[in-house]
């Protein structure tokens, strides 16, 4: 009969990188207007380092043996906005443009330990919200018009992205 085996540290740490890296890029889209008065302006001093272990971590004993790339990263980038606004509402279109100039490059972004881009992002997210938050108190100082004939989408697939500030409205 065997003894018991040994314990294995990597599994372990593996999983507390995946841990840290969803940590990294999955901060809340349902936080209060008042909250929002000191965002995170920009990345940690430690936020390099555990990037980077994080990234070394994901390419050497992550179970689906599939390397960090471009094919990740662009997955990686529209998780993280759908977390923020999957019902296409707070960004515009050229915020996603902006962002998506991205989305080939995170993968290396992050071996070099360049975590500016998730912040980036949540301070625009931020940012949009504050004016629907405005837009919203605007709108419910005036009158409103139930003759108009109007539509809301309600399917998250159905959404688009306002082309501009004014198709938010």
């Amino acid at each position: 009969m065997q003894g018991p085996s040994k314990f294995s540290f990597r599994p372990w740490l593996a999983i507390l990188a995946a841990a840290v890296v969803v940590g990294l890029f999955s901060f809340r889209s349902d936080i209060v207007a008042d909250d929002l008065a000191e965002p995170p302006q920009s990345p940690g001093p430690n936020d390099a380092r555990v990037t980077f272990i994080v990234t070394q971590l994901i390419n050497e004993d992550h179970m689906s043996k599939h390397p960090l790339n471009d094919e990740i990263s662009e997955r990686a980038l529209q998780q993280y906005l759908d977390r923020f606004d999957e019902m296409r509402r707070y960004f515009t279109q050229q915020d996603i443009d902006e962002f998506n100039a991205f989305r080939h490059e995170i993968d290396d972004l992050l071996k070099a330990k360049d975590v500016q881009l998730p912040y980036t992002i949540y301070r625009r997210f931020l940012q949009r919200l504050q004016e629907r938050v405005k837009l919203v108190d605007e709108l419910l100082e005036g009158k409103f018009d139930f003759d108009q004939d109007e539509e809301i989408v309600i399917s998250a697939k159905a959404a688009k992205y306002a082309a501009s500030e004014q198709e938010t409205r």
